[in-house]
């Protein structure tokens, strides 16, 4: 099957309104039309509507729009393709997949920043059983956790010494400014890049098909603040992300 007729036959097989039900449970039937509060902003009212007519979903308050693909990228944080191959699984329809060429460059961005993001995850799951991480080590022995918690949410640990990440990413290709934008690096006021992440314990925080997509990180010694996430980033909306969803 081409891959324009598996998007078609998932539009076919699949109710926006049962998709979107599936994340927004309270859902209220407002006419012809379906109400709920806005999953992508905060609200009181329900201003975000769904037409079972068009298939497509809208919101009066932010104006966040689209159709059932849509809704799972901008909810999920995937990329089209990516979104397309979940909902085939949930309509269906056997996935044979698309080509680079059927991807938009902020898909491929978004790939490229799940790449760094899961080559950052190992490395601080690797630094933490270095022996540059007693303290780290001890102080998660100190509070209880377990080594089978450890390895379930890939706890790890960021080196205190400065850009030992940067190096390591761009030893492998990754640009300086990819990692800028993955909220692993940033611009020191002397033009700088050097490691977001410094001298913390480090707690991944995963999407709901379990991609790495920012952190959560515990000082140890004297680094301030105390508690660091990522910043916002094309992949990571601290609002929309629940820690240990996956």
């Amino acid at each position: 099957m081409r891959s324009q007729n598996i998007i078609e036959t998932i539009r076919e097989r699949l109710d926006i309104v049962e998709v979107i039900r599936d994340y927004i449970p309270s859902i209220q039937k407002a006419g012809k039309n379906f109400k709920a509060l806005c999953p992508f902003h905060n609200e009181k009212t329900p201003s975000f509507t769904i037409n079972p007519d068009t298939q497509r979903f809208y919101c009066f308050g932010c104006q966040e729009h689209g159709d059932i693909f849509s809704f799972i990228e901008k909810i999920d944080g995937l990329t089209f393709m990516e979104a397309a191959q979940k909902l085939a699984a949930k309509a269906g329809v056997q996935w044979e997949g698309f080509s680079m060429k059927t991807m938009t460059e902020n898909d491929r961005v978004r790939i490229e920043l799940k790449k760094v993001m899961e080559l950052a995850s190992l490395f601080y799951s690797r630094f933490l059983t270095s022996s540059n991480a007693v303290k780290a080590a001890k102080y998660l022995k100190d509070r209880n956790v377990s080594k089978e918690s450890i390895e379930k949410f890939k706890l790890g640990f960021s080196p205190i010494a400065e850009n030992m990440f940067v190096n390591e990413a761009t030893k492998r290709g990754f640009s300086k400014e990819l990692l800028i934008k993955a909220g692993l690096a940033y611009v020191k006021e002397n033009g700088q890049i050097t490691d977001y992440f410094r001298g913390r314990v480090m707690f991944p925080i995963k999407n709901t098909i379990g991609e790495v997509i920012a952190f959560g990180a515990r000082a140890l010694g004297d680094f301030q603040p105390k508690y660091l996430n990522s910043p916002e980033t094309p992949l990571f909306s601290k609002k929309r992300t629940l820690y240990g969803i996956f």
